[in-house]
This record gives C-alpha cells, sequence and structure tokens, in this order.
C-alpha cells in the first residue's frame, strides 16, 4: 500500500530537485564531449552570424549559377576598385559589423571514367577540356582564425540562369576595368579583358565550345558595343531577347 499511495500522489519536490540534477549533469556532460570548454557566449553569436553570412554568400553564387573568381577579402586583386568582388564582400561584412577575413576558391574539374577529378596539378587549364565543372570553397574566418566552410560543385550546361551567369561575369570584368582605366574596351573587343580582368572569354552555354589557344576565341560568342555613352552586352544565341541584354550609360 505504501508503494501504491506514493505513486498515485504525483512527484514530490525532493524527487524532481532529484531528477533536475541528474539530468544537468548528463547535459554537461554531453555538452562537454561535443563542444569545447573554452566556447564563450560571444564565441557562439560570432560563429552564428558567420552561418548566416556564408548561407547569404552561398545563396548569392548559386543564384548565378556558375562562379570561377577566386576571392580574398583581406587581398583583393583590386583593393581600390568598389566592383571587385572582393571589395564589395568585404563591404556587405562592414555592413553588418564584422571584419575578418573571408575567402571563395575555386578548383575546376574534368571527368576521368565518371569520375570528378581536379585538373592535373590543380591547373585552371588543361588542353582542350573546358572549364565547365567547378568546385567552390567558401570560407569564413572567426575571431580564432579558424574558418567556417561550405563546399559545393557548380556545372554550366545550356540553361537561362548559367547563360545569366556568364553575362554577370562578363559585366563585372567590364566595370573593374573601367574603373581601373577611366574607360571601356572599344566595341567587339572583349579580349582586351584577357588576362587581366578575366581569364578567358566565357563559352555562351548554348554554344559549341571553342578548342582555346589564346583564351579569347569564344568573344564571338557575345555582342559587345561601346557607343562613347552606351555599353550594351548580349549572347549571340539570344541576341534578340531582352532578358539577356545588359545595357548601361556611363
Amino acid at each position: 500500500m505504501f508503494f501504491k499511495k506514493k505513486q498515485n500522489s504525483g512527484f514530490s519536490l525532493i524527487e524532481i530537485i532529484i531528477s533536475l540534477a541528474i539530468i544537468s549533469t548528463i547535459l554537461l556532460v554531453a555538452i562537454q564531449m561535443f563542444v569545447p570548454t573554452n566556447l564563450s557566449s560571444a564565441y557562439l553569436a560570432e560563429n552564428l552570424k558567420i552561418n548566416l553570412l556564408l548561407n547569404t554568400k552561398y545563396a548569392q553564387v548559386k543564384s548565378l549559377g556558375f562562379w570561377i573568381r577566386n576571392v580574398d577579402t583581406s587581398n583583393p586583386e583590386f583593393p581600390n576598385n568598389p566592383y571587385d568582388p572582393a571589395v564589395i564582400w568585404a563591404n556587405e561584412f562592414s555592413n553588418v559589423g564584422y571584419n575578418r577575413k573571408a575567402t571563395i576558391t575555386t578548383t575546376f574539374l574534368k571527368e576521368n571514367a565518371n569520375i570528378l577529378i581536379n585538373f592535373t596539378d590543380n591547373a585552371e587549364f588543361d588542353g582542350q577540356t573546358p572549364r565547365n565543372k567547378v568546385k567552390i570553397d567558401l570560407k569564413i574566418f572567426n575571431s580564432k582564425n579558424q574558418s567556417i566552410t561550405r563546399t559545393f560543385t557548380l556545372f554550366m550546361y545550356p540553361a537561362p540562369e548559367k547563360l545569366q551567369s556568364q553575362l554577370s561575369l562578363i559585366k563585372n570584368a567590364l566595370l573593374i576595368y573601367a574603373y581601373e582605366n577611366s574607360a571601356y574596351p572599344a566595341s567587339d573587343h572583349l579580349e582586351t579583358l584577357v588576362p587581366n580582368y578575366l581569364a578567358e572569354i566565357p563559352n555562351d552555354p548554348y554554344t559549341q565550345r571553342k578548342e582555346k589557344t589564346t583564351h579569347t576565341e569564344e568573344k564571338t560568342d557575345w555582342n559587345y558595343t561601346n557607343t562613347g555613352s552606351t555599353i550594351t552586352l548580349s549572347p549571340n544565341s539570344h541576341r534578340e531577347n531582352s532578358d539577356f541584354i545588359e545595357t548601361w550609360n556611363y
């Protein structure tokens, strides 16, 4: 009867306290097993902010459909140029009160026996093998110089978002060039961007890739005009489609 009466009367305050103490001990041990003991609330808050920033950049790159530039916010290729991707990213950090290093590293891939592997010696070009597959490592570093990384792979194939990404790539290179040189290249002279502003003129994914010797062969895929006050850029495969015509004044 004693045990039955105790069971029906519910838990006593002492039993609840003991139970909570046991649960707290178990949780403490679990946390110590999986989380470094030197973590502070500031550290956790910083890493939460990093993950949010990382996810934002991941969404930006994925929305473009392709990416070929290496980026280092601590060492921009054109440090005084507002169109440099590293400068843009550093400014995005500054706007939310963050000033640590961030990088984007691109590794071009090729297929070997249906397996994706790096180009030989991690080279960017490998004879006539197209650079249409790339692994991207996004990294943001915290105050302890530890990086949080997001890795993914993008493929270039005929699709509207892929074509738009190549347009964006060329437009960005033109903006960087104009800022550095106080002028845009003359009409039909996109090759002026290679190699200082573009490693190569990108292929329109709706056209056949051309054999590479100078890395400027693909300029015939693009319609580029400079009237002296207006720039127009479009792919020849969609020349009449207004969705793929970039026009801006200067």
